[in-house]
């Protein structure tokens, strides 16, 4: 899997992962009582990703990696770039570890709450969070076992040179999308370059 490495305007580590496909599963209707409950999480979660934060989403793709092609700026040191990836992984394992346990028992609590008729929202949006850090801290912690090949790109130096005017650069980030199979790189260069 291609992980492209940058840094936002104020030296914060932004990684753009290779898009990944993954298939959707659907509880049958002949399946048991916790395998419908599952898959009604998991949609909820579907449903949500779209406003979850860039980070959890890059984490939960890097869940089935096997291997990771770290591609960086050629002005920086290979270790540097991996010491930094590895402290970015190790810092949302944790994040995601400790809001995993405060949804389970956020969406346990609202388990109480299911006998009462109408949509229960106090269990399936904290059982949705708790699912989404779930898969986010596990990509993380794969990532961090998984063989990584470092690999400098200039191109990522005069992206990182222009942030600030990401509409000139349009070509040069078509060609990266395209190169290392990222995908929406320019708007979500937009969206991290001023954390």
């Amino acid at each position: 899997m291609n992980l492209l490495l940058l840094r936002s305007e104020k030296g914060t580590i932004m990684p753009f992962a290779q898009a990944r496909q993954s298939p959707r599963q659907q509880a049958s209707q002949g399946s048991g009582y916790w395998s419908r409950l599952r898959s009604r999480i998991a949609s909820t979660y579907e449903a949500l990703k779209k406003k979850l934060d860039y980070y959890e989403k890059i984490c939960a793709d890097l869940r089935g990696a096997q291997n990771l092609k770290i591609i960086h700026p050629v002005r920086w040191e290979a270790d540097e770039a991996g010491e930094s990836l590895k402290d970015f992984l190790q810092d949302r394992r944790r994040h995601h570890l400790r809001w995993f346990k405060v949804d389970v028992v956020l969406a346990i609590l609202g388990g109480f709450l299911m006998p009462l008729p109408g949509p229960n929202l106090f269990f399936f949006y904290p059982a949705a969070r708790a699912f989404g850090h779930y898969h986010a801290r596990q990509g993380a912690a794969a990532a961090l076992d998984c063989p990584w090949r470092l690999e400098g790109d200039e191109r990522l130096d005069r992206v990182e040179e222009n942030l600030g005017q990401l509409e000139d650069a349009g070509p040069l980030l078509q060609e990266l999308q395209e190169d290392y199979g990222v995908a929406q790189l320019e708007e979500s260069l937009n969206a991290l370059r001023k954390r």
